[in-house]
Order: structure tokens, then sequence, then C-alpha cells
């Protein structure tokens, strides 16, 4: 093992390297080899190495170690607003870096991915060829260090490139998504495979949320069609179906999270997009109610603001299918529409929200406490949220009374 404790001809040999390799600058995270070229022994930082400069990114922790250390080293430290991600980019652009060398290893792999999404930074050939012989020694990594590192990915907004440019990367992290490549959908709705739909759709997140799509609807957006290839099957014309995908995804989707151990928050919310990214929604208050009340049922608490989610997946996936289907996004606006002004009204789509409550029913009806009120109410709700009764005191007791 490498002990050395950096020296000046450390870093010329590394220099060197760089330049064997046509770099323009590495970035290093193992503590052995930021430790043999700049002496700092510290841990949970990197090493940033160009051919001006040799940089020590760490936290406070570790700042005053590295500064003692790191001979012919500056020092970096993130801060509040400022992480590794961030330190990295100034250093990029203030030394004019193209092209950005990762050392091999399994997790580094991911996070290489995750530095040229969040940087818009090319991955040159060798380093390169190094992630896709790494790549499948990522199931040797903890499943939680994984998640990590595919949150950052999505976080970035740039799970498309990520799809398109690393995908063997990706799904060696998580394999669910591997038959997605290149599974040909044989139907008039859609022009490309479920990988290219898919990145279309994690494109198209981004752009009708400028950019600030939450957490949940990127992971939905990257697992909405995962069971497609398990569910399809073909009719006698040669057309392709995928009957009970959406669930099926919606349980894809849950399992690869909870291993990934993604919040259990994000998870939920994802999962009851999924669920629901098929759903049949009009631009009225009735269908607004009955969208609001399933995606309450998929995720309790969360309809008001998953709701806008939903629309969000809908219209980014109706303009990453063919052609003849994009028209359904403008449609889609004025569903948005609609449930604003649902919203506005108070909006009606949980037991909750009716005018009345058990106690009336009991009034009113005559009948025990028990399993018999809540089946009233139940039945009270789907009156209301269907448009045949106002959400009105007086109006829900006459009809209690009935």
């Amino acid at each position: 093992m490498r002990q050395r404790t950096g020296d000046h001809s450390a870093l010329l040999r590394a220099r060197e390297l760089l330049r064997a390799r046509g770099l323009d600058a590495a970035l290093t995270a193992r503590p052995a080899n930021i430790r043999y070229i700049s002496g700092f022994a510290g841990t949970e930082s990197y090493l940033y190495l160009s051919a001006e400069r040799a940089v020590i990114l760490t936290d406070s922790r570790y700042t005053l170690q590295a500064e003692k250390e790191g001979k012919d080293c500056q020092v970096r430290t993130i801060g509040k607003g400022t992480g590794y991600g961030e330190l990295l980019a100034q250093l990029l652009s203030e030394d004019g870096v193209r092209l950005l060398g990762f050392e091999e290893d399994a997790l580094r792999v991911l996070r290489a991915v995750r530095f040229a999404c969040r940087l818009d930074a090319a991955i040159e050939p060798a380093t390169q060829e190094a992630l896709l012989a790494c790549a499948p020694e990522l199931d040797q990594i903890a499943r939680e260090r994984i998640g990590q590192e595919m949150d950052g990915i999505l976080a970035t907004g740039r799970a498309a490139w990520a799809l398109r440019h690393e995908f063997p990367v990706l799904a060696a992290a998580i394999p669910e998504l591997a038959p997605m490549a290149g599974f040909d959908q044989r139907s008039p709705y859609h022009a490309h495979d479920v990988l290219e739909h898919t990145a279309r759709v994690c494109a198209g997140v981004e752009e009708f949320t400028g950019g600030g799509a939450s957490q949940a609807l990127r992971w939905a957006a990257l697992l909405h069609d995962v069971a497609k290839p398990e569910c399809w099957s073909e009719d006698v014309s040669g057309r392709g179906h995928f009957f009970g995908h959406p669930e099926a995804g919606a349980r894809t989707a849950r399992r690869v999270m909870a291993r990934l151990a993604i919040p259990g928050d994000v998870s939920r919310a994802a999962a009851a997009l999924v669920l629901l990214h098929d759903f049949e929604i009009r631009a009225t208050a009735p269908s607004m109610r009955r969208m609001l009340s399933e995606l309450e049922r998929a995720c309790p608490g969360q309809a008001r603001g998953l709701s806008f989610d939903l629309l969000d997946l809908k219209r980014s996936d109706a303009v990453a299918k063919a052609p003849q289907c994009t028209g359904y996004a403008v449609e889609l606006d004025q569903m948005t529409r609609a449930l604003r002004a649902e919203l506005a009204a108070g909006g009606v789509w949980r037991v909750g929200d009716l005018a009345v409550g058990g106690a009336d029913v009991i009034r009113e009806r005559g009948i025990e406490p028990g399993p018999g009120v809540g089946m009233v109410l139940a039945q009270l709700l789907a009156t209301v949220m269907d448009g045949q009764l106002p959400n009105d005191r007086g109006a829900q007791l006459e009809w209690l009374r009935w």
C-alpha cells in the first residue's frame, strides 16, 4: 500500500500522467491516493489536480490539517450553499478545464456521471472505458450509497443525458432499467423505444418545470415505464400493448427506491405518480376531484402538491410519444386551469373536505356509530365529487335526511 506522504515529485508524476492521458485535470477521492500525491491524511475529501495547481477540497473538520499536511496544495472548504460540486465547478471554470479524469473505483463510476451531469462536462474516452469496465462492480457497493449518487444524478436535472450517454452505468446501478434499452413498443402512439422515450420524459419534466422539478417527479419520470417490458403483449395485428404497466411500475418503483434507501416521502410520492401517469382525466371539476382522490389514496396528505407533478409528468409523457400525440400536452394546459380553479374553490376529494361530518350522519340518519357512518360519508363524497351536490352544509344535511 502506498504510504508516501506527498512531495513535489509525486505531484510531478501525477501531472505527467495527466499529460499522457490528454487530460486537463483529474479528481480523486481515494484517501490513499490523496495522501500519496499531497501528503494530506484526512478523509471525506477530494484532491483536484491540474497543470496549474493541486487543491484539496474538504470540510471545516479538516481545513487546518489540510493546510498543514498538504504541501504545495491549496485548500478550499465547503460551506453553507457551497458544496463539493460548486467548488469543483469554480475550479474547472477558473482553469478552463474541458476534460476531467476520475479514478477507477466502482462508486466513483456513478460520481463521475453525476459530476458530468452537474457540470455539463465531457468524459474523455479513456475514462469512459474505465467507467464501463468498473460499472459491474457496483453490485459490491452498499445500496444506500448507490442511492445517494443516483439521487444526485437526478437532482442535476440532466437524467436524459445520463440515460443516453451512460446507460450501462445507470443499468448497473439499477438493473431494472436494463430491459428498456432497444425495447420496441410496436405502437402507433410511440416513435421511440422505451429507453429513448424515458430520456425524453426526463428532459420534459425539466422543461415544463423550468428546471425546478421535485425529486419525486424526477424519480417518477425515470421509472414511469420501467415495467413495460415485463407487461408487454402483442395482439393479432402485431401491435404492442402494456396492460397493467402503471401498477407493476409502481411496485417496481417502491422496491427500487426502498433498496436504494431513498427517503420514504419521496419514494411514496414517486410511486403514486408512476401508478397514475396513465390515469384518464378531463378539464372538468369532477375529473379533477377524482384525480385528487386517487392521489390521496396512493399518497395520503400529498394530493394537492402531487396533482401538479402528475400533470407535468403527463405533459412530458405526451411530447415524448409519436408526433400525433403531442397535442395532448396542450389539452393538459386546460386541465391545469381546471385544477387551479377547483383548488381555489376549496376542493373536495376527502371525507374531511365535506361540509358535514360523522355526527351529522348519526343525528340525521339515526344510526349508531360504526362502519355505517363511514359508508354514508363515502357515498356523500362520491355524490359531491361527481358534481351532483354542492359542498354546502344545508344541501348536504338535506341529502342526509332523504
